[in-house]
């Protein structure tokens, strides 16, 4: 081989030695961008990710012999909404329906770890979500106690009716309320009589100033009245007394029942202040009939006060800075 094949062979080496480096060298290249995607899709969630998932939120029950159960008080899965052999919690199946009838479904959420989640569920689902370390693309359970989900129900909701109670027969009511409340009575005169829109028993007006109207409610004795999801009945009137008596007659069907606090609130002065607190509290949910004994006991704290709760979610995706 003279000098000048060496050469050329040398060369050829080379070249050769160039093409199979620069391949093996993009190779790897690829597989290491494989492996950061890989790395990027199976990320375990940590304070500051963005967040979307899917979760249900099941509130722990006890039946009357202790045995232990749950009802679904929230969830983003239809399929669950609308499978009636999973067991619903009141506030499910009375109040979060839509126009149709059919149980609202929440959308999809998407929430920062930390933050955004301890506001839009409650602190106790964000840390359990950093202990499980979520991934995307899979299920999770987990339970948390009350302390750590949204904390003790306020006793200071839960209001009673006597089941023996007595009206006024004479109620003072501020005259812009009143004109506001029966505006097909109008103008009001002395000694007119209508149909109380509450109580539906006669109403006569006594006194008329600029900045009050007096009224008398005048039922009859035995009559029945059908405002409330159980049975009442007026059983005395006494003048001397300036009251009017009247009996609850509630049954078993009403416990785990929902009732509006707005439904009550002309019933007697405790329930129009509860409505005013509800409201200031942005607190949108119904009463709960808890107990009929020795009075009506209703519950207007959330359901999912006061209980340990467990969660069903799954993390679709996580987004990192």
């Amino acid at each position: 081989m003279n000098r000048t094949d060496a050469i050329c062979v040398l060369v050829i080496i080379l070249v050769i030695v160039g093409i199979v480096s620069a391949l093996a060298y993009s190779w790897y290249k690829d597989q290491d961008k494989k492996g950061k995607s890989k790395d990027d899709n199976s990320l375990t969630v940590q304070e500051g990710d963005l967040i979307t998932f899917d979760f249900t939120e099941y509130i722990y029950t006890k039946d009357a012999d202790g045995n232990l159960g749950y009802c679904v008080y929230q969830t983003t899965d239809e399929e669950i909404a609308l499978d009636d052999s999973i067991p619903k919690c009141v506030t499910f199946n009375t109040i979060l329906l839509n126009s149709t009838g059919d149980p609202i479904v929440r959308e999809q959420m998407t929430a920062i770890i930390g933050r955004d989640l301890s506001d839009e569920v409650n602190p106790g689902f964000n840390d359990l979500m950093l202990s499980l370390n979520v991934r995307e693309d899979k299920t999770y359970h987990g339970d948390i106690s009350m302390e750590d989900g949204y904390g003790k129900r306020n006793e200071s909701l839960e209001k009673k009716i006597q089941l023996m109670d007595t009206v006024d027969i004479y109620k003072m009511i501020d005259r812009v309320e009143f004109e506001a409340r029966y505006p097909n009575e109008l103008p009001l005169m002395l000694g007119m009589t209508f149909n109380d829109i509450y109580w539906n028993w006669t109403i006569r007006i006594e006194s008329i100033t600029n900045e009050t109207i007096t009224i008398k409610n005048e039922p009859n004795i035995g009559m029945t009245l059908d405002i409330f999801p159980w049975s009442v009945t007026v059983e005395s009137i006494s003048s001397s007394a300036g009251v009017i008596s009247i009996q609850h007659r509630p049954d078993m069907s009403i416990i785990n029942s929902a009732i509006d606090a707005e439904a009550l609130q002309f019933y007697n002065k405790t329930f129009e202040d509860l409505t005013a607190q509800i409201i200031e509290s942005q607190q949108p949910y119904p009463g709960i009939i808890i107990s009929i004994q020795d009075g009506i006991t209703i519950d207007f704290n959330r359901e999912n006060f006061g209980v340990e709760l467990r969660y069903e979610f799954k993390i679709i995706k996580i987004e990192r800075d």
